[in-house]
């Protein structure tokens, strides 16, 4: 929860704006900031900028552009950011709680964004503190990024779905079966130096899907054509979604020092979640919750069936 001193509210001046342009240098690199001209344009044309104070002080931010393809409108969340010194504030969690509230407001159905599949941080906020699902991978989607946490490995991501329904909680936990062992269709194991290695595992063959080095090859690297998302329908209501847990998906609970220390295991592991990613989302695996296991060093992507390919 977090604390009652954190006020979220639009941003409105120039000086909001240009707070939002140092935040994301600090968080990134100058070379990616949206310049505050252009998040306020968006925000005039029906997009969103918010920015969270403490104690009179902008630090953090979140930037969403209005989406649309022709049958509904829903918020694309395109950045979000807290400055170091006040992360683990509830700084985020107010900042995206706030984002939920002014979407529903307005009656957009969804909020959508991207985050790296090997970020396990963004991966237990994104599923276990928003309750937001992923069932689409999109393979180096933003091309080769020269930022800090980006540079050296394709841009693969996930693609986060939080739905905005009439019960802001996040959707139910799966549940774990009928004493049925979850498939584990990528294992970390661990090595001498502390590190841990990918290790996709026999149930990968039963799902049919893509595999990399075709049209839809992840990991790569290469160039990949643009093109327009469409607005994924509703999964079941929460209510609906208690199911088993089918497939786990593991990886390294810190990947940004797997790459400082090892980049050649870090190619590794962005080749092989990409294969096991691509494989599991177009049998239709649902995405739900994430498992931290700070022992091994590894976390989990909590998959579980949701009746279909992925569309």
């Amino acid at each position: 929860m977090y604390s009652e001193a954190v006020r979220v509210e639009p941003a409105e001046t120039l000086a909001d704006f240009a707070a939002i342009e140092r935040i994301q240098a600090e968080t990134w690199s100058p070379s990616v900031v949206v310049p505050a001209n252009v998040l306020m344009v968006t925000v005039e044309c029906g997009g969103m900028a918010l920015v969270a104070r403490l104690g009179g002080e902008v630090v953090g931010f979140v930037y969403a552009l209005l989406a649309y393809d022709g049958r509904r409108a829903w918020l694309w969340s395109h950045m979000a950011a807290v400055r170091p010194g006040f992360r683990g504030l509830g700084v985020g969690t107010a900042l995206k709680r706030r984002q939920y509230e002014i979407a529903r407001a307005r009656g957009l159905p969804l909020i959508t964004w991207t985050f790296d599949p090997l970020q396990a941080g963004n991966a237990n906020f994104n599923l276990n503190v928003l309750g937001a699902l992923v069932r689409r991978f999109l393979p180096n989607h933003y091309g080769e990024m020269d930022d800090p946490l980006n540079r050296g490995v394709p841009s693969d991501r996930f693609w986060c779905e939080w739905w905005v329904t009439d019960a802001a909680a996040p959707p139910a936990s799966p549940a774990d079966g009928e004493g049925v062992e979850p498939e584990v269709l990528l294992a970390a194991v661990p090595r001498e130096d502390g590190l841990v290695v990918p290790r996709v595992g026999r149930a990968l063959d039963a799902l049919r899907g893509p595999s990399p080095g075709g049209s839809d090859g992840g990991g790569s690297g290469g160039a990949l054509p643009i093109h327009a998302f469409r607005a994924p329908e509703p999964p079941p209501a929460a209510a609906d979604r208690i199911a088993p847990i089918r497939w786990l998906v593991e990886i390294p609970l810190d990947y940004q020092d797997m790459k400082a220390r090892d980049m050649g295991l870090a190619k590794e592991w962005r080749a092989a979640s990409a294969e096991v990613a691509q494989r599991a989302f177009a049998a239709g695996a649902l995405a739900v919750a994430f498992r931290r296991d700070r022992a091994r060093g590894v976390g989990a992507y909590v998959l579980v069936d949701g009746g279909g390919g992925a569309g």
